[in-house]
């Protein structure tokens, strides 16, 4: 008999941002962590991790509206859901 999957077989997105300055970087961890992802912030770097594939978009599109410089597609308007607002 297959398996199905469920939302528990599927590993979690990890997503990092490296910002300019230390200050960016806290606000866009600060912002991650009021909606609910798993945050880590080291010095200019934070990183995401999603545990729910379909909030990728949303998870990218909050660390896009800090302008991380690793991920300049990601400078523009927050995509998806519409659900996240940058602080």
């Amino acid at each position: 008999m297959p398996h199905e999957h469920t939302p528990s077989d599927q590993a979690p997105v990890t997503i990092a941002g490296h910002f300019a300055d230390r200050r960016t970087a806290e606000l866009a961890a600060q912002a991650a962590l009021s909606n609910g992802f798993m945050v880590q912030c080291l010095d200019k770097t934070v990183t995401l991790r999603v545990v729910q594939p379909e909030l990728t978009v949303d998870a990218e599109g909050l660390l896009g509206a800090y302008g991380p410089i690793n991920l300049p597609e990601l400078d523009a308007p927050i995509r998806g859901s519409g659900r996240i607002q940058a602080d």
